[in-house]
C-alpha cells in the first residue's frame, strides 16, 4: 500500500462524516493489506540474516591442551599459542589464520642429542651429550623431553618444580626441571624426585 492511499484511508477513518459501514470496510482492507505484506517483510529480513551468516567464516577450535601429572603440557602437544601451558616454557607455531586450527605445540630446549628415552635414570647408563664435559648426561624433563643436563652435585639441586621456568630464576636461562626416576629414585625424594638442572650445551 502506497503513502497516498494510506492517507486517504486514514482521513476517511477519522472523518466524522464517514459512515460506520465504510469505516469497517476500510479497516478490513487495511488489515488485509498489512497481513499480506507482513510475510514478505519477514522473508526479506530472514534472507538478509542468512546471507550475513553465510559470509561469516567460522573459527575452528584447536584441540584443548592435555595436562600431564605435573599440570603442564608435554613437548609435542598442543599449547594454543600459550607458552605458560608448556612444561618446557616454550610454545612454538605460527598464529592461525582466520578459520584455521591453531597448530602450535610445546617444544624442547637444550636437548642436543637427548630424547626422553635416553634418560640416564631410565636406561641405567649415561649418554654423553657433551663429551667435553664429563658431568653431562641425557635426562628427562617433566614435559617428557630429553635434556642435556649438568649432573654435577645434582643432589644439591633438588627442588619442587613442575616447569622449566620454575628453575630458571635460580639456575639461569636454559635450566630445566628434570625427573629422577628409575635408578635415580634415591635422589631428591623430599621434593618428589624433581630437581633443577643447568644445561650442558
Amino acid at each position: 500500500m502506497n503513502a497516498s492511499r494510506f492517507n486517504v484511508a486514514f482521513r476517511s477513518l477519522t472523518s466524522g462524516t464517514a459512515h460506520s459501514g465504510s469505516r469497517r470496510g476500510l479497516l478490513t482492507g487495511l488489515t488485509s493489506s498489512l497481513v499480506a505484506t507482513l510475510p514478505l517483510s519477514l522473508a526479506s529480513k530472514d534472507a538478509a540474516a542468512k546471507k550475513k551468516k553465510k559470509g561469516r567464516k567460522k573459527t575452528k577450535k584447536s584441540p584443548p591442551p592435555t595436562l600431564n601429572a605435573f599440570s603442564c603440557v608435554d613437548v609435542g602437544q598442543a599449547c594454543q599459542g600459550d607458552s605458560a601451558l608448556c612444561c618446557s616454557g616454550i610454545c612454538q607455531g605460527a598464529p592461525p589464520r582466520p578459520g584455521q586450527v591453531d597448530t602450535s605445540v610445546c617444544v624442547a630446549h637444550n636437548a642436543g642429542i637427548c630424547f626422553a628415552d635416553s634418560d640416564i635414570c631410565s636406561i641405567g647408563a649415561a649418554v654423553a651429550c657433551n663429551p667435553s664435559k664429563p658431568n653431562c648426561a641425557c635426562t628427562a624433563t617433566t614435559g617428557n623431553a630429553g635434556f642435556c643436563a649438568d649432573l654435577n652435585a645434582i643432589d644439591k639441586s633438588c627442588r619442587f618444580c613442575s616447569t622449566d621456568t620454575d628453575c630458571q630464576e635460580e639456575f639461569g636461562a636454559g635450566a630445566a626441571c628434570i625427573v629422577l626416576k628409575g635408578i635415580c629414585t634415591a635422589i631428591c625424594g623430599a621434593t618428589g624426585r624433581t630437581a633443577c638442572a643447568r644445561p650442558c650445551i
